[in-house]
Formats: structure tokens, sequence, C-alpha cells
């Protein structure tokens, strides 16, 4: 990748390499102490800490993130235009979630405008085409594995008894250092559900 640095406006541009055809072969990358990303342009003020990078892409412990426009905050938090989000590792995944204005802070929540969940559900080993499942018009969800209050990230599964189906769909509630409130439950396309709550204290 080709790196240039303006010394006047104390900015380092970098983009990816590309091949005979235009095509990128080697994309730059971006590291500090919040985790990498890959994208094929990058600028990046060292004076202001605010970064911008166009097709980018990146895989964490919280999941796998990818989005045409984004703005990096010195305080790590990603602004992403025309965002998707997944947590599934598989090069075409079996799932995703996308949001038009997406911002992801490392180690602690997503928030999409809108947030719409996409399937891409498999026949006989057939890729079918991807349907979207689940529309809401905002939602901020944890994606770290502390405690904090949030919309649960819904999953797919697949079972022989009731086929395809949603499940972690509710929301948990950290009401205090003590106790908390679990709600959630599964849909499956079949037509069968589920509800469940879960309430914890504990005793200081």
């Amino acid at each position: 990748p080709r790196i240039t640095v303006e010394q006047a406006t104390s900015t380092a541009h970098a983009s990816a390499s590309r091949d005979s055809l235009g095509r990128p072969r080697e994309l730059p990358i971006y590291t500090d102490k919040a985790g990498s990303f890959s994208a094929e342009t990058m600028a990046y003020n060292y004076k202001t800490r605010i970064g911008t990078a166009s097709e980018i892409s990146s895989k964490s412990e919280q999941g796998i993130f990818s989005g045409k426009d984004v703005k990096r905050m010195p305080t790590g938090e990603l602004q992403i235009e025309d965002g998707i989000y997944t947590t599934c590792d598989l090069e075409e995944p079996h799932y995703w979630f996308a949001g038009k204005q997406m911002r992801i802070i490392p180690g602690e929540r997503l928030i999409s405008r809108p947030f719409v969940m996409y399937i891409h559900p498999e026949i006989f080993n057939r890729r079918l085409p991807a349907v979207p499942v689940m529309y809401l018009p905002y939602l901020s969800a944890p994606i770290s594995n502390k405690r904090s209050s949030g919309f649960l990230f819904p999953r797919v599964g697949q079972s022989s008894g009731v086929g395809a189906y949603l499940s972690n769909l509710g929301y948990f509630w950290a009401i205090n250092d003590y106790a908390d409130l679990r709600l959630e439950g599964d849909l499956a396309f079949r037509g069968s559900w589920r509800l469940g709550e879960r309430f914890r204290y504990k005793n200081g």
C-alpha cells in the first residue's frame, strides 16, 4: 500500500496497492489499542486523532463489521455509513445486521439507525437469496460480555425438530450491581415460539 504524509495538515494518507486490472491487491491496515481494521483508503490526522476510511472491514472478538465510509474518533468509536455487522465468521455469513448509520463503541455496544437483520438460508447445500427478517428503526445493543443494559443480539439456528429459528430475542436489564433481569424468546419459522425470563439477585 502507498502511504503519503502531508506535513502542512498533519495528515497521513494510505491507499491500497492494485493489480493490472485496477483491483485492490493489498490493503493498508490501521492498528491501535482498540483493535485494527483494513480499508481501501485511509486518512488520519495525528494531531486531532480523527481518521476516515472507505470500504472498511474488521474482525475482532466482538464480531465482524464492514462499511462504505467510516470516521474514527479519538475515543476509538467508529461511525459507519452503510454498515454491516455479524458474529458469523464464514466468508458468506448465514446472517448479518445492516444499518444506514451505525456506531460501534469497541468493547461496549453497537448502535444502528435503522437495524435490519438478514439471513442467508441454505437448502440442500445451496444458498438462497438473502432475506430481511427483522426491522427496527433504532437499536442499541451491547457487544461485550460485561453486564450492560440493552437489547440482546438475535441469533439464527437450525433444528431438525423446528427448522430454522431466531433465538436470543429480548432485553437485558442491569438493574444495579446486585440484580439483573433477562427477558428473552425464540421464534421458529414454522410457527412455534418460546418466551422466558431470568431474574438474578446477589446478596451483597
